[in-house]
C-alpha cells in the first residue's frame, strides 16, 4: 500500500497547516482542486501519460485518482489559497515552493514503481503541469476577488 497511507498522512498534516477558521471561504479551493485532480488523471490515464499502481483496497488507477482527489488535492489546494492576498502580485515563491512539496509523493511513487509514466509524459512535464495549476489557483483568487 503506497497511496493510502499518503492520504492518512496527508489529513493529520492539514490538522496544523489549514487555516480551519477561515475554511467557509477556502473550501472552493479544496473542491476546484478535486475537481482538477480527477479530470487530469482521467485524461493522463485515456492518453496513457502516467498511471498509478498500489496494491491493497485501491489499486487501479481510477481508485487511486479519487482517493488522491479526496485528500491530497483539496488540501494542497486549500493550503496554497489560504497564502494568497488580495490585490498581490504572482505568488513566484509560493508556486515553486508549493510545486515542490506537491512533487515529493510523485517522486516516491516514481521510486517505487507506484506511477510509471507513458507515452512523452516525464518529471519534467509534471512539474511544470504544478506549475501551471497552482497559477491557475491564483487566477481562481483573483477572479473572485473581483
Amino acid at each position: 500500500m503506497f497511496y493510502l497511507p499518503q492520504a492518512i498522512a496527508a489529513w493529520i498534516a492539514a490538522i496544523w497547516v489549514v487555516d480551519w477558521r477561515r475554511i467557509h471561504e477556502l473550501l472552493i479551493y479544496g473542491f476546484f482542486a478535486s475537481l482538477v485532480c480527477i479530470v487530469q488523471d482521467q485524461l493522463g490515464l485515456m492518453h496513457r501519460l502516467w498511471q498509478y499502481r498500489d496494491t491493497g483496497p485501491l489499486d487501479t488507477h481510477t481508485e487511486i485518482s479519487i482517493l488522491i482527489g479526496l485528500s491530497a488535492a483539496p488540501l494542497f489546494g486549500i493550503y496554497f489559497a489560504q497564502g494568497l492576498r488580495p490585490g498581490s502580485r504572482i505568488p513566484i515563491g509560493r508556486i515553486v515552493g508549493t510545486t515542490a512539496l506537491a512533487m515529493v509523493p510523485e517522486t516516491a511513487g516514481l521510486f517505487t514503481g507506484n506511477i510509471t509514466y507513458g507515452n512523452w509524459w516525464s518529471y519534467g512535464w509534471s512539474v511544470v503541469a504544478h506549475l501551471l495549476l497552482w497559477l491557475g489557483f491564483y487566477g481562481l483568487f483573483r477572479w473572485r476577488q473581483t
